[in-house]
């Protein structure tokens, strides 16, 4: 049976491909914050491997909020073979240096958490 729903949901779904295919057009044309964005709904929509690409894309292109987002991706393991820490803190470094505090917090709490636990007396049973 047909509901009022039924008609919201498939709007809905058509807003979002138009709303993706200009996107994709205009990150075609080169415009970060369009690669941003399709980052981000790649990731909302769990498409990681998407995602990472868009938002390479946008961090190559200078972006410090695609260089963060990338970093997560990287260190969680989203949308790559396994979790990448090594690439994921320079990522961060870069988006840090560009002027994103949310990169260099995570850089430094990082950081700690390494030398905290490195210095940690080793568990024995």
């Amino acid at each position: 049976m047909w509901s009022p729903d039924d008609q919201m949901t498939c709007r809905c779904e058509s807003w979002a491909e138009e709303g993706v295919a200009l996107l994709e057009k205009a990150a075609g044309q080169g415009h970060a914050y369009a690669m941003l964005s399709l980052g981000d709904i790649h990731r909302q929509w769990q498409e990681h491997e998407q995602a990472v690409g868009w938002l390479t894309k946008g961090a190559e292109a200078g972006l410090p909020d695609a260089m963060f987002a990338l970093g997560n991706c990287l260190d969680k393991g989203r949308g790559v073979a396994a979790p990448d820490y090594p690439a994921a803190a320079e990522w961060w470094r870069r988006a840090a240096v560009a002027g994103h505090g949310g990169a260099a917090y995570l850089i430094k709490a990082h950081d700690e958490t390494r030398v905290d636990s490195a210095s940690a007396p080793a568990f024995s049973a």
